[in-house]
């Protein structure tokens, strides 16, 4: 399950509640992820 856009979206997409699923052999080029943490 993909979630949220990328940046070759459509603004409609860019939300994290936006949800998209591919096969699990399926590659596409826009899609990764983002690591994020608290500020210290």
């Amino acid at each position: 399950v993909i979630r949220g856009g990328s940046w070759d979206d459509l603004p409609r997409r860019c939300r994290s509640a936006f949800r998209l699923s591919y096969p699990p052999d399926y590659r596409v080029y826009n899609v990764g992820f983002r690591v994020a943490c608290p500020a210290p």
